[in-house]
């Protein structure tokens, strides 16, 4: 017989076949690397159960929630707005704005800059103060708005020698522009305001009586 059998406790053995083991503990290598990627994925599946469940606890927190505010571009700052934000400050929090104003007193009008003491008076009304206010540069404002500009004036001149027949309205939005930057940069104070809730009288009475003891 070209096969070798051995007779043990009635059975019959039949030899190992070459590379009979070898196959045996490749499947061992296959199963120990399956089991350690199963390992690993159920770690991460915990740690991403973990931080849902943190994040949703943070969103029920009221110092973390994330309230939707709808607060438009290049409009007055009105005491509604400030109103719709206020839910969203701790006590001790702040919120900054960007925003324009001519001093009391001024001659010029603007359609969305209005005077320092109107503005104030926003804030005011709504039940906070401005606690700091930083200037913007003159210098500042003018390096902007040239950038600025200089590419409006591209596109504009190109417009208007697409269409002759508009090439009046393009000129006449060049000259607006070059008057509102004059405005902007000359006229108007250009301010970044920090504003925080107005603190009760009671608690403004123990805050002093806090420092001076």
């Amino acid at each position: 017989m070209s096969e070798a059998v051995t007779i043990r406790d009635g059975k019959f053995l039949r030899a190992k076949e070459r590379g009979e083991g070898k196959g045996s503990e490749r499947f061992s290598s296959l199963l120990k690397k399956a089991l350690r990627v199963s390992f690993h994925l159920l770690i991460l599946s915990f740690f991403l159960f973990l931080g849902h469940r943190v994040y949703a606890h943070l969103l029920e927190d009221p110092l973390f929630r994330v309230r939707e505010v709808d607060v438009g571009g290049c409009e007055k700052l009105s005491r509604e707005t400030l109103l719709s934000l206020a839910p969203s400050l701790t006590p001790d929090g702040i919120f900054i704005i960007d925003d324009g104003y001519f001093e009391d007193g001024s001659p010029y009008k603007h359609p969305i800059i209005r005077p320092k003491s109107e503005i104030f008076g926003e804030i005011a009304a709504a039940g906070m103060e401005v606690i700091d206010e930083v200037i913007i540069r003159e210098e500042d404002i003018e390096g902007s708005d040239t950038r600025v500009f200089e590419n409006l004036q591209a596109r504009c001149l190109e417009l208007a020698e697409a269409h002759p027949d508009k090439k009046h309205l393009f000129l006449d939005y060049i000259k607006r522009q070059m008057e509102e930057n004059a405005v902007l940069e000359k006229e108007a104070a250009c301010a970044t305001l920090v504003i925080r809730r107005r603190p009760s009288p009671a608690a403004t009475a123990f805050d002093i009586a806090r420092r001076r003891g």
